[in-house]
């Protein structure tokens, strides 16, 4: 009894961390953007500085020919969308 009990409540448990996790999307930045908020949206969905995946990702670019980093930063521009601010 106490097993199908437990196993009950680790289930609505699993759907109130699918739930939260389905909530969370990913956006670009109006607000921290140095070009498109590509960077920022990224920054903000991870909780980690945009500075630091901007420094990465001129490293990578660099290194792999420019034409990857480049090609997947044109990608995200028109796959990611904008978030939308509310007004009140």
């Amino acid at each position: 009894m106490e097993q199908e009990q437990s196993s009950q409540t680790q289930g609505s448990h699993t759907k109130t961390e699918e739930t939260k996790q389905e909530q969370k999307r990913l956006f670009r930045s109006t607000t921290n953007k140095t070009i498109s908020g590509i960077f920022g949206g990224i920054g903000e969905y991870y909780n980690i500085d945009a500075t630091i995946l901007r420094l990465a990702w001129i490293l990578i670019t660099v290194f792999s020919g420019f034409v990857p980093g480049i090609l997947a930063y044109v990608i995200a521009i028109f796959v990611v969308p904008e978030r939308i601010q509310k007004s009140s």
